[in-house]
């Protein structure tokens, strides 16, 4: 009976010890996943956004370098100064071939000239922008993020920055850039199952080490 006791003490002494030696190993891999899943697709979110930012930033310099005010000639095509907007598509073409992303110019609310199609390959001109984006850029002068920008029934990341006249302190329009949501959330995925593969590979392997070392440890005791 002693002798059995003494077999079980040691058997849970063991088990205590290999727990001692894994329970670290997990913990530490569902923090990293954790952090994987949190902090780092946030992190790669906010890329996204700052790289649209810079984008919006700089197709708003490129229109508002032309010398001249904004305005709306009887025909309803907008001009900066001796710039046709209206008949920008090179411009904005050039920006989407270069980095993939679309780009329209807002007179107002509404599309002036814009890189983005129609699935019959139509410019996709004259639509309003959104009550919320309207609010936030015309009425209130901000720049505004969205996650979930319908361009045609596809989803975009959108970044937009106002257009102001000079030294007017009410825009008199807005530029929009955008990227496709579908693939950059497929390449934030793509990131983030690497790293948690990683972990558990490694949570694997440390496993089996602890394992084995304990293993070897209770054969070279029990030959003692």
């Amino acid at each position: 009976m002693e002798k059995t006791n003494k077999r079980q003490i040691r058997f849970d002494l063991k088990k205590k010890i290999l727990m001692l030696g894994v329970l670290p190993v997990l913990v530490l891999g569902l923090m990293v996943i954790f952090i994987a899943q949190t902090i780092v697709r946030d992190s790669l979110l906010k890329e996204i956004k700052d790289a649209l930012q810079s984008a919006a930033t700089s197709t708003f310099a490129a229109y508002d370098q032309n010398s001249g005010d904004y305005i709306k000639t009887e025909n309803g095509e907008i001009w900066k100064g001796s710039y046709n907007i209206s008949k920008s598509e090179s411009l904005v073409d050039s920006i989407k071939e270069k980095t993939g992303l679309e780009v329209t110019f807002f007179y107002g609310k509404d599309r002036i000239m814009t890189s983005a199609k129609d699935k019959n390959g139509d410019r996709i001109l004259g639509s309003p922008a959104g009550e919320t984006i309207q609010k936030e850029v015309l009425e209130k002068g901000k720049e505004y993020f969205s996650d979930s920008v319908s361009i045609d029934g596809t989803l975009h990341y959108g970044y937009y920055v106002p257009v102001y006249q000079g030294d007017s302190k009410k825009p008199v329009g807005m530029i929009f850039v955008g990227a496709n949501k579908a693939q950059k959330d497929s390449a934030i995925n793509k990131i983030i199952n690497t790293v948690i593969l990683v972990v558990l590979i490694v949570m694997l392997l440390c496993i089996a080490a602890v394992s084995y070392t304990h293993l070897r440890a209770h054969e070279t005791l029990s030959d003692l």
